[in-house]
């Protein structure tokens, strides 16, 4: 049958380096991100690492499982008060 992907190709069509996301990114937005074992450990990274870049830009999460330089008011970053 012509045509059909398997559903691990459509995956890999789909994968990006965790370096666009900086692309969505604009100052002033808010983040809401997964917590627990969906916690976006390389997207956060990767934020983070642009904190410099960036201006008033809130991280909302809840029981993250690693203390992260934004919950400390890291640079442009910071995690939202309350989350």
């Amino acid at each position: 049958m012509g045509g059909r992907v398997s559903i691990a190709q459509a995956l890999e069509d789909k994968r990006r380096p965790a370096g666009d996301v900086l692309s969505l990114v604009k100052n002033g937005d808010d983040l809401i991100v997964g917590l627990g074992n969906g916690e976006p450990f390389t997207i956060l990274d990767v934020v983070e690492a642009a904190a410099d870049s960036l201006s008033d830009v809130r991280i909302h999460q809840m029981l993250p499982l690693r203390e992260r330089p934004s919950m400390h008011g890291g640079a442009g970053i910071r995690s939202a008060p309350g989350a």
